[in-house]
């Protein structure tokens, strides 16, 4: 018994690294590394224990692909061969890791995937910071890692480098949730750099996205000192803020965001009217075949742009089942407090940003992680299931 879980733990630990080096993209190969464990996955017997979330997900990569490949006669890795076999399998190896970790094993393993995803980007970030100072007007980043463009680094828009760094900074509410052990202080410390990263970038997204998971363990949580961390913590950033944007040419946060207009609405009103457009468009487009025109900035709605209704009705099903679990998990008190509410953090602010931003074509690493993230909750929803059927079993042989 010793043996086969040591052999186990082994195989989740190996499947954890391989995902991290995916994650972490080098230079754009991370999909090609995906291969290495899908391999290992086959060769081993393992891909297997398929569930309803996985056929939807294959149904909606299958129904996506094909159809753009019938709109505009070609094939792309993106829109064709990521949705078939990346997305699926990765919920199914998220789902393995799920199913074979502790709690507190699986929040490490989502803190290690964010990590991963997000440290080219914190260290371009940080490289920027040391040569233009804070304070610097462009958003754009030469990407550390990505060949071509300034610095012979490819440079990325604030936008899509935010995408890597979001799943990290939904760790930063862990300073309002009681949980045992130091751990905790090495997840908020990276996650308060990682928001750090975002004022740099100027990113909306990421003071209101911040703001959400903030309020949810306020709203959600156990009223043991939680309120009290709340203001002092919103005190503490706003006072750093003011301090330095008045105090300091190099960092001035505020005056950047004026400047730049990072707080006018015509973004928002913008993004608006872009999806009511694509929306209104479907009904001429019921199969899309719009993948030149401009986003939706919308998960669903870009979906559909590309591939119709059929692939978007699947993605909304998926996004549903998520939810779901979720849900069950927030309500099963088998689950530690802290568990259930860094689930509904995740949950609620990746689908928060999925309503911002073209995922699929613009920010796909993010989704593989929402991939992952959602296996890694079903499986731990199923250990949980599979302990209450036994204990049920042994009450009926009693």
């Amino acid at each position: 018994m010793s043996r086969h879980s040591n052999f186990i733990s082994r195989s989740v630990s190996s499947l954890t690294i391989l995902l991290c080096f995916t994650l972490f993209d080098w230079n754009g190969h991370g999909y090609f590394i995906f291969y290495i464990p899908l391999i290992i996955f086959i060769l081993k017997g393992e891909l297997n224990n398929f569930d309803c979330t996985f056929y939807l997900f294959l149904l909606f990569g299958v129904s996506y692909s094909l159809i753009d490949c019938l709109n505009t006669r070609s094939l792309n890795y993106t829109y064709n061969i990521l949705p078939i076999v990346n997305f699926p399998i990765l919920y199914i190896m998220g789902k393995y890791i799920g199913n074979r970790n502790s709690v507190k094993e699986n929040v490490n393993t989502l803190w290690l995937f964010a990590i991963s995803l997000a440290l080219l980007t914190i260290i371009s970030v940080y490289i920027s910071f040391l040569k233009e100072g804070f304070s610097w007007a462009a958003r754009d980043i030469a990407l550390f890692g990505y060949n071509g463009g300034t610095n012979n680094y490819k440079t990325i828009a604030a936008t899509g480098l935010y995408s890597r760094i979001l799943p990290l900074t939904l760790f930063m509410p862990l300073l309002l949730i009681k949980k045992e052990g130091y751990g905790k202080w090495l997840l908020v410390i990276t996650a308060i750099l990682a928001f750090i990263c975002c004022l740099r970038l100027q990113s909306r997204s990421a003071i209101y996205i911040t703001g959400v998971s903030l309020i949810i363990p306020l709203l959600l949580g156990s009223k043991n000192n939680t309120f009290t961390k709340f203001w002092g913590i919103i005190i503490i950033v706003f006072s750093i803020i003011f301090v330095l944007s008045h105090y300091s040419d190099q960092l001035a946060i505020i005056e950047r965001f004026q400047k730049n207009n990072a707080f006018d609405n015509e973004g928002g009103e913008g993004r608006f009217t872009l999806a009511a457009k694509i929306f209104d468009n479907l009904a001429s487009h019921p199969f899309g075949g719009l993948r030149n025109a401009r986003y939706a900035h919308n998960l669903w709605l870009d979906c559909a742009r590309v591939s119709g209704w059929i692939p978007m009705i699947l993605l909304i099903c998926i996004t549903w089942r998520c939810i779901m679990i979720t849900t069950r998990i927030f309500k099963c008190h088998n689950f530690p407090e802290y568990y259930r509410l860094i689930t509904v953090i995740l949950t609620s602010c990746l689908l928060l940003y999925f309503f911002t931003e073209p995922i699929l074509e613009g920010a796909s690493m993010l989704f593989a992680y929402f991939c992952l993230y959602f296996g890694i909750l079903t499986g731990s929803n199923s250990q949980i299931i599979l302990a209450h059927e036994s204990i049920v079993y042994r009450q009926r042989l009693l």
